[in-house]
């Protein structure tokens, strides 16, 4: 399959009743021609004229009617006998570019077999659709009929091409470059090359495939015709009607301006600090300020509080919230398909890695007022009970109780919190203050040799996930299978199995012992691979959650452990970089094809290590520009952080509520999805900031 561009132009001329009714200058042979108009007529013929500069190659009446105000293309085009033909065909109206989403694209497949050896010049041929994200993909994604490109079983729904409709119209998404494929016998198992590259499955010899790369609200025109040159071949020459949108350029403008109004902020904020000093030392100079009346911190920022921890907690909450808002109709702000990491993948385990952080500091202060082992114990059950119980009622809630979903991102916090609350308390030192301080104490294992008991359980933990992922023989999918399944993954392999596969033994756990009415039913890999219901905070994910959220813990001990600025950034320092190389290794530094791979859906070994690490790197560029330099109070995000259960709760009870969301005219282009978006954050971030006027904050 090769690309082409003809050079040799004719025109082409429409004749009504004797009258020219239309024409089109400069086309070219075997491309698709100009767009023209033409004025209403009751004639039921037109007389089509081609002309090369010196003679006509075409004088043919055809019975095609033409009508007013639409628009219409021109392929002319060799048949089998070498004879030139042309073909003429309504196009898109403006009615069908007005009706696109962000993201997708028109276009027009027109396929003219010709004299290829390949296809006679009456053979039917079928329109296959990939989208290149699809990793190992069987089947393709079959044309739908109209509408947004969705993948379809072989058979369902079967579009092609003939003599007498050789065109077909389609929306396809323009997230990803589509692979198309036309083939000339329908075929349930066709494998893409782009698919099949390195692996011992080929695609078919008697299909013809080409990349297309689309642009947002674009209109395409792919012309497949024979290659002259050698008819066992074909080429494709694409005409483009309308480049269509930079399809980034929306959140680069909103990226922008946020940036412009942070510094007006930052200015606002020098200006006042400026004439605060100013004052400040006027009175002093009168002897009117004495030292006693120096500002006393407000009970939102006590004495100690680390108000990075605060900011980094709100950053993460506030991008989660714009996540589940639609992120802008952006596809990395939301969640990966199946391996690798997106925006949209940090946030959530970036919050529960705060968490450990925070309990740290609490667990901290509970020593030093010896609160006795048994009011511990109570309040970590109450807490873990009420996360849970917060999940189910107000998020995953509803009223048939055989559809209510069990897992949820609350719930894994519950269960997080509790375990590893349990294991720093009753695992020896416990709370034991003296050894969280350790002032003659030197090395470089000095924060986790006398915790290594606690360490033991978390690689129990480890070990039972690994055991569990790689040793469980799940019916129809066998040991240690990682990939999403379905009918189209691992190029169909699992396609027979009773549950499709999708997550081997974490899917395969949850369907078992939660069934499948209440886990959770559209996980981001289900339209992509064709797969069942699989939830992505499920019971076997639990574990290595648990995992991230005690080296959270343990990155806050590190503030207990080391008292001055250099220390804990140097320990925070290798600590990241150490865990983001970990779960580097663990992936064979790439997104598809290792051990084991960085996966949020399976919550793997290598995600959390990645997510731990990324996150103490980050809460490390937090303190330094909050709590060393004191460059930034962290606002708005502190707010935020300082109240995240309220906030986040509130987000998810009204998020189909006015102004939190609302429809601007369909959302159909970026700039209306991020502003409503963009919206209902920032109405999230004035409630956060009149709770902690109000001296509000809800605690659990």
């Amino acid at each position: 399959m090769s690309t082409h561009n003809i050079s040799k132009k004719v025109d082409v001329e429409f004749e009504q009743n004797g009258k020219l009714v239309a024409q089109a200058s400069q086309v070219a042979y075997g491309s698709a021609s100009q767009y023209f108009s033409v004025e209403a007529s009751s004639a039921n013929e037109t007389r089509v004229v081609v002309k090369t500069t010196d003679k006509v190659v075409l004088n043919q009446t055809l019975p095609l009617k033409l009508e007013g105000t639409k628009h219409y293309s021109c392929v002319l085009h060799d048949q089998s006998d070498g004879q030139p033909a042309l073909w003429t065909g309504q196009d898109f109206t403006s009615a069908d570019t007005e009706n696109l989403r962000h993201d997708t694209a028109l276009a027009t497949i027109l396929f003219f077999p010709g004299n290829s050896a390949k296809a006679g010049p009456n053979q039917l041929a079928y329109l296959y659709v990939w989208n290149s994200s699809c990793y190992r993909c069987r089947s393709p994604f079959v044309d739908n009929c109209g509408g947004y490109a969705s993948s379809r079983p072989e058979g369902q729904c079967r579009r092609h091409f003939n003599s007498s409709y050789p065109s077909l119209s389609n929306r396809f998404t323009t997230d990803f470059a589509n692979v198309l494929t036309i083939a000339l016998q329908p075929n349930s198992s066709l494998i893409s090359a782009a698919a099949a590259a390195g692996q011992p499955e080929k695609p078919s010899p008697s299909v013809f495939e080409w990349t297309a790369d689309m642009r947002q609200n674009g209109v395409y025109t792919y012309l497949v015709i024979p290659d002259p040159g050698s008819p066992s071949n074909l080429q494709v020459t694409t005409l483009t009607t309308s480049e269509g949108d930079d399809a980034f350029l929306p959140i680069l403008s909103a990226f922008g301006v946020l940036c412009a109004m942070v510094l007006v902020w930052v200015g606002v904020l020098a200006v006042q600090k400026h004439r605060r000093a100013s004052m400040q030392t006027g009175l002093n100079r009168e002897g009117l300020l004495r030292s006693s009346t120096t500002d006393a911190p407000s009970p939102a920022t006590k004495k100690g509080r680390l108000k990075s921890l605060d900011t980094f907690r709100g950053i993460s909450l506030t991008i989660m919230i714009f996540v589940n808002y639609g992120g802008g109709g952006y596809w990395f702000f939301d969640h990966s398909y199946w391996n690798g990491l997106t925006v949209a993948d940090l946030v959530f385990p970036w919050f529960m890695f705060m968490m450990g952080v925070s309990m740290a500091l609490s667990f901290k202060s509970l020593s030093e007022r010896a609160v006795p082992l048994q009011p511990i114990l109570f309040k970590v059950l109450n807490r873990s009970f009420l996360l849970f119980a917060i999940g189910m009622v107000f998020i995953n809630g509803g009223y048939d109780y055989q559809t209510w979903r069990v897992p949820g991102v609350l719930q894994r916090f519950s269960i997080s919190f509790l375990v590893v609350s349990l294991i720093v308390v009753l695992v020896p030192p416990g709370l034991n203050k003296d050894l969280l301080s350790f002032p003659n104490k030197r090395g470089p294992c000095r924060d986790v040799a006398p915790f290594v008991g606690q360490w033991a359980c978390v690689a129990v933990l480890c070990a039972v996930w690994l055991a569990v992922t790689f040793g469980l023989d799940v019916p129809g999918c066998g040991r240690g299978y990682l990939g999403p399944g379905g009918d189209l993954g691992d190029f169909g392999k699992h396609k027979d199995a009773p549950r499709r596969c999708t997550g081997g033994a974490a899917g395969y756990i949850d369907e078992l012992l939660l069934t499948k009415g209440h886990i959770y039913g559209s996980p981001t890999c289900k339209h992509l691979y064709q797969t069942k219901a699989y939830d992505p905070e499920g019971i076997l994910g639990s574990l290595t959650s648990i995992v991230m959220t005690f080296l959270g813990y343990h990155i806050g001990r590190v503030v207990l452990l080391f008292k001055d600025h250099n220390s804990r950034l140097k320990r925070w320092a290798a600590w990241g970089c150490g865990l983001v190389l970990l779960s580097l290794c663990l992936c064979g530094f790439k997104q598809n094809g290792g051990p084991i791979p960085i996966n949020k859906n399976l919550w793997s070994l290598s995600f959390i290590l990645m997510q731990a690490g990324t996150g103490t790197i980050a809460l490390a560029l937090c303190y330094i520009t909050i709590d060393i330099f004191n460059c930034w109070n962290g606002a708005p995000f502190i707010y935020v952080g300082m109240n995240s259960i309220l906030i986040y709760t509130g987000s998810e009870v009204f998020q189909n509520f006015f102004p939190f969301s609302f429809n601007l005219y369909g959302n159909q282009t970026h700039s209306l999805s991020l502003a409503e978006n963009l919206i209902g954050v920032a109405c999230w971030q004035f409630v956060a900031y009149y709770c902690y006027r109000q001296r509000f904050f809800l605690k659990v």
